[in-house]
């Protein structure tokens, strides 16, 4: 099931095997983007991001998962800037 709520996506959903997942994506203040994902299938947890579009092809990322398995952030907390030539 998904919906935008005030310009926010949420997304929950279960699958055969009973596993939940939760996420979100939701513009924040001055144009940053959050992004929160929650599971309990076999990697449970959770993984969390902030980017910021810097302007001129530069992004900021301030992002946490705990899963081994990350889909969307590398494992621990993480601090990135990104250049696009």
């Amino acid at each position: 099931v998904a919906t935008d709520v005030n310009g926010a996506t949420v997304s929950v959903g279960t699958d055969d095997e009973g596993d939940t997942t939760v996420d979100v994506s939701a513009p924040i203040a001055g144009g940053a983007t959050l992004v929160a994902d929650y599971t309990t299938d076999g990697d449970v947890g959770s993984e969390y991001g902030v980017s910021y579009d810097l302007g001129g092809g530069a992004t900021f990322l301030l992002s946490h998962s705990d899963r081994a398995a990350a889909d969307d952030y590398d494992l621990g907390t993480n601090l990135k800037l990104s250049f696009t030539f």
